[in-house]
C-alpha cells in the first residue's frame, strides 16, 4: 500500500468533490491521522487495488463511483427533473447495509458510544431516502455518499468493538496486519505499538534529524505523487442536464484542524445542495445543544420524592393503619 502522509498546517476548506466524497481528506478513501477521537477510523475496509478482487469484493457497491448511473427520474412527479435510485442497484446497497446493521446488533451488549446508534440509525434512514424520495441529481449524489460512508462508519465501529479494541488491550500476542484495512498515520510510538498488536496496518512518521548523515541514498526525488483512481478530485458535473456545466458544490466550511474535517464530513444524511435557503444558527451553537440533549447524564432519573411514593408501599411502625385518603387530604 503506496500512501502519502499529507499535512495542511494552514486551515483549509472542505468541500464536496463530484462524486459527493471529499478527496483525500476523506477517511474512507485514503489514511488519516490517528486521532483518539476517532480511534476506529484506521479499522476502514479499503478497496483491494485488483480489479478482480474489486468486483468479488461484498462493499463494492460501498466503493461505486458512478452515482448518478443509478439514478432514474421520475416523469410523473410534479417536480420536474427529480428521480430516485434504481431499483436493482437500490436492492444491492439495502441488502449490504441490512448485513451491516445485522453484525452491528451483535455489539450492543458493550453498550457502544452514542455516536454508534446514531450513525446506525441514519443509515438506513438515508438508505429509505435512495429509493422512495424524489430529489434532484445533485441531492441524489450527495446522498447516496453519506449511505456509503455510514455503512463503511458502521461496519467499521463493530469490528473495532468487537475485534480491534480486545487485541488493544492485551500484550501477550502481536497480530498479523490485516491488508484489508485503511489504516492510519501517526507520530506516536505508543499508539504505534497498540496498532501493531492489534495488526492495524499504520505508518510511524519519525523526524528527518533522526536519521544519521550519509545512511539514506537519494537515488532521486519524486515531482509527481501518484493518485489512485478511486480517489475523485473533480468538482461535481452533471452530464445529464441539457447543459452541462461544473456546479461545485457548496463549501461546508474553512476549518485547521484535521479532527474538525472528521466530524463535518459525518453529516449524517443531512446534507443537500438545492435545498431552499433557510436563516441557520451558527454550528458550534447547535452541535452543543445536541450534545447536551444526547448526553447520559441527561437522562438520569432523580430518586422519588417521599410524595410521589404510593402510602400503601409506606413503611409503617406499629398496628397497620388505613392509609390516607389523598381526596381528604386535598380537601383540608
Amino acid at each position: 500500500m503506496d500512501f502519502v502522509p499529507r499535512f495542511y498546517p494552514d486551515p483549509r476548506p472542505l468541500q464536496a468533490r463530484g462524486n459527493g466524497k471529499f478527496y483525500t481528506e476523506d477517511y474512507t478513501l485514503h489514511p488519516q491521522m490517528y486521532f483518539e477521537q476517532y480511534p476506529w477510523l484506521p479499522c476502514v475496509a479499503r478497496l483491494p487495488d485488483d480489479p478482480e478482487a474489486q468486483r468479488k469484493h461484498p462493499f463494492i457497491v460501498l466503493w461505486h463511483d458512478a452515482p448518478l448511473t443509478t439514478w432514474e427520474a421520475r416523469p410523473s412527479h410534479v417536480f420536474s427533473g427529480r428521480g430516485t435510485m434504481a431499483y436493482q442497484p437500490w436492492v444491492a446497497l439495502r441488502d449490504i447495509v441490512q448485513r451491516i446493521d445485522a453484525d452491528a446488533a451483535r455489539a450492543e451488549y458493550l453498550r457502544p458510544p452514542i455516536t454508534f446508534k446514531t450513525t446506525q440509525t441514519a443509515m438506513l434512514a438515508t438508505l429509505e431516502r435512495l429509493r422512495f424520495l424524489v430529489m434532484a441529481r445533485s441531492d441524489f449524489v450527495l446522498q447516496h455518499a453519506q449511505c456509503q460512508r455510514m455503512a463503511l462508519d458502521v461496519d467499521t465501529m463493530t469490528k473495532f468493538l468487537l475485534r480491534f479494541t480486545p487485541r488493544m488491550r492485551q500484550m501477550a500476542v502481536v497480530y498479523d496486519v490485516d491488508p484489508d484495512l485503511m489504516g492510519c498515520f501517526t507520530n506516536n510510538p505508543t499508539v504505534a505499538q497498540s496498532l501493531q498488536r492489534a495488526g492495524i496496518p499504520f505508518w510511524l512518521i519519525r523526524d528527518i534529524r533522526d536519521v544519521p548523515v550519509g545512511s539514506i541514498q537519494v537515488m532521486a526525488v519524486a515531482n509527481k505523487v501518484h493518485q489512485s483512481t478511486y480517489v475523485y478530485g473533480h468538482q461535481y458535473f452533471d452530464h445529464l442536464h441539457p447543459n452541462p456545466i461544473y456546479t461545485p458544490f457548496e463549501v461546508l466550511g474553512v476549518y485547521s484542524h484535521q479532527v474538525e474535517h472528521i466530524e463535518c464530513m459525518r453529516t449524517m444524511g443531512r446534507m443537500y445542495s438545492s435545498l431552499v435557503k433557510f436563516e441557520s444558527g451558527p454550528q458550534e451553537l447547535v452541535s452543543e445543544d445536541i450534545h447536551t440533549i444526547t448526553s447520559s447524564s441527561h437522562y438520569d432519573y432523580a430518586p422519588a420524592r417521599p410524595e410521589h411514593v404510593d402510602p400503601l408501599l409506606q413503611p409503617t411502625a406499629g398496628p397497620k393503619r388505613r392509609p390516607p385518603d389523598p381526596i381528604a387530604h386535598d380537601d383540608k
